[in-house]
């Protein structure tokens, strides 16, 4: 409710500023401009669109998805941009608040385009706060973590971009075709992968964003948590049945997401004498990754590392 409060505010203050900005805005850069949310549609706009324009992502590196607010200058970046992009769930739920009368003139959410799987309360799950029993009917966000998804989302931009620029179409072809064609060998690798390994299970010690990762590659997997939760702290019993299933199985390691403290992983790790291994499920990425140069593909690539890994030994 807060957040929505501010929202309000923020949404009445752009609409007295528009009027003055207008003017302003007809004087935009020469090209499309394209307005993402997370980093995921971000890197396949920009590497669709390439230098026919500009790609915008509001939420900064190193900030978590789940805690980002719009500020006053974001919702005018979008009510300004030609293309907006969002996820369509609760991470950025603020953005289905904003008025379309003056808003991008073309705006898709990627829950649209590739099918959400409702989130699951797998064997061994910690069951949810009572805050949280809503979780249980909430869709799994992380729909580009296949990269199947991946290639429908990437589309789905190519589409839209060669409407706004129909001049670019040529362009914009070639561009997706050469990422397209990256995404079907990161497909046939993880599969191959999969394929090959001594395991067929995976052990996360948190929360869990991989689920259509898991679903394309048939790859079982237990977890503290399911993917929407906001819970930092199994218990004893969580902990234990995850420890059994390292045990039993006899898994190599036990994994842990981005932007994790590994607390947890390394308690499991400790008792189980197995390693810890860090997947990224890529909805944003720290300052250091972003001015390095990482890309959906490069961190899809170390992800493949890691599973092979973790499927192995």
């Amino acid at each position: 409710m807060k957040l929505l409060r501010k929202l309000s505010a923020l949404l009445c203050l752009l609409a007295l500023l528009l009027p003055f900005a207008s003017c302003g805005t007809k004087q935009k850069a020469e090209g499309v401009s394209v307005v993402c949310t997370l980093f995921p549609q971000y890197d396949f706009a920009r590497t669709i669109l390439g230098e026919r324009g500009t790609v915008h992502l509001l939420i900064p590196p190193g900030m978590d998805a789940h805690s980002y607010e719009p500020t006053l200058s974001d919702l005018a970046a979008v009510r300004r941009a030609d293309l907006f992009i969002r996820v369509g769930g609760e991470t950025d739920a603020w953005s289905q608040k904003i008025s379309p009368d003056g808003s991008a003139s073309v705006s898709f959410a990627l829950l649209d385009v590739c099918p959400p799987l409702t989130e699951e309360l797998t064997e061994g799950m910690e069951e949810p706060e009572e805050e949280e029993e809503d979780c249980r009917v909430e869709y799994d966000e992380h729909v580009w973590t296949s990269p199947k998804n991946a290639q429908k989302i990437a589309a789905r931009i190519l589409k839209e971009l060669c409407e706004l620029d129909p001049e670019g179409t040529e362009y914009f072809q070639k561009n997706f075709d050469s990422f397209s064609a990256e995404l079907d060998k990161l497909d046939a690798d993880f599969r191959s992968v999969v394929a090959e390994a001594e395991h067929d299970t995976i052990v996360f010690a948190e929360r869990f964003p991989f689920r259509y990762l898991c679903d394309e590659y048939q790859i079982r997997y237990f977890a503290a948590f399911p993917g929407c939760s906001s819970q930092s702290e199994p218990s004893l019993a969580t902990l234990s049945f995850l420890m059994n299933k390292i045990k039993e199985k006899h898994l190599p390691a036990v994994l842990k997401i981005e932007f994790s403290t590994g607390e947890i992983a390394a308690r499991i790790a400790d008792a189980c004498g197995v390693r810890v291994l860090a997947m990224h499920s890529c909805h944003n990425l720290t300052a250091e990754e972003f001015n390095a140069g990482e890309t959906y593909l490069t961190l899809m690539r170390k992800n493949l590392e890691v599973l092979r890994e973790a499927l192995n030994g």
